[in-house]
């Protein structure tokens, strides 16, 4: 087997981050790899940056990292279920009139605990104990002034309201996972101090996305089930093109931007479809591998060295019995 493949020669670990600062960015698996590209080029140049990514565009990667969840939860996963299960737990009075607000809002609820998680992963034939989001998102408004006129409006001025977009937890937590090969744990640590005391995504410069590792530690949540039936996506994934393609996904497009004003006054990328965390795919192959995906490249005219970091770390699972 290939090492790459070999689930023995790779840990995982549990990085718990507090906020200390709301977000404005979300923190997605792409992301924060791109923020640790950059600390290893601020750190050791952008010679030494070009050799530490070779493994990853060569696709060996020697870590993956998940999105960033809520302290003690995990994306639901999106199996599908009969409709004898989807009805279970509901009265019928209420199928009958038709009042199905409650139920809609569980079907929504995007999370599971770490229990409930592990559980479905075991038995995705049964119906899932959901949670809700705590993210809380807040509006706060704001004024560009008008130099000539100093106010914000009137007739003829430049001047604008907007407001942004900011997210935060109340218990201020937020757990990211790496699955990674030996000593990576410790660079990936390093970096992500220095990443949490600079700030993370846009606003940075105003103390937007400041962050301390509260912890590290090994776990074993992901790696559960004893299968190779088929896994969880746990990252912002763009698959290879011999990875799985039978399952159940929801996609985004992400309109990225290149960091620490990259890209000669264009700091956009091109548009990147990709599946959000919690999809769930079919294994046909006798092996399940650590991870998948790809680095996704030529996102950038006046950048052409961007890459996309779209592996995706997985969790094994079984497979419902009349699904794909």
């Amino acid at each position: 087997m290939t090492p790459g493949y070999d689930w023995s020669l790779w840990t995982d670990w549990r990085f718990r981050l507090e906020l200390e600062a709301p977000l404005a960015t979300p923190l997605q698996s792409d992301t924060l790899f791109g923020h640790l590209c950059w600390q290893v080029a601020l750190d050791q140049g952008p010679q030494n940056l070009a050799t530490w990514l070779l493994p990853f565009l060569n696709g060996e990667p020697p870590f993956v990292l998940s999105d960033g969840f809520p302290a003690g939860l995990l994306p639901k996963p999106l199996f599908p279920r009969s409709r004898r299960s989807l009805s279970a737990g509901i009265d019928t009075r209420e199928l009958k009139e038709k009042k199905y607000d409650s139920y809609k809002k569980q079907e929504k609820a995007p999370f599971q605990t770490i229990e409930e998680f592990r559980s479905t992963c075991a038995s995705p034939e049964k119906p899932p104990t959901v949670a809700f989001s705590p993210w809380v998102t807040t509006h706060t408004p704001h004024a560009t002034i008008d130099r000539m006129t100093m106010t914000t409006g009137g007739e003829g001025s430049a001047g604008n309201l907007y407001e942004t977009t900011e997210k935060h937890l109340p218990h201020k937590d937020v757990d990211v996972y790496l699955r990674s090969l030996a000593g990576q744990e410790a660079m990936v640590e390093k970096n992500l101090e220095q990443i949490g005391r600079c700030g993370f995504g846009k606003d940075k410069s105003v103390g937007l996305g400041r962050f301390t590792v509260k912890n590290v530690e090994k776990t074993t949540d992901l790696r559960e089930v004893e299968t190779v039936e088929g896994f969880i996506n746990l990252s912002s994934f763009v698959p290879a093109a011999n990875d799985p393609k039978d399952g159940y996904w929801r996609l985004r497009v992400k309109y990225g931007r290149l960091g620490e004003n990259a890209g000669e006054g264009n700091p956009f990328k091109k548009p990147l479809l990709q599946i959000e965390p919690g999809a769930v795919f079919k294994n046909t192959r006798p092996y399940l591998k650590p991870w998948y995906g790809r680095m996704v490249e030529s996102l950038s005219a006046s950048f052409p060295q961007a890459v996309q970091n779209c592996y995706t770390l997985t969790c094994r699972c079984r497979w419902p019995e009349k699904a794909v």
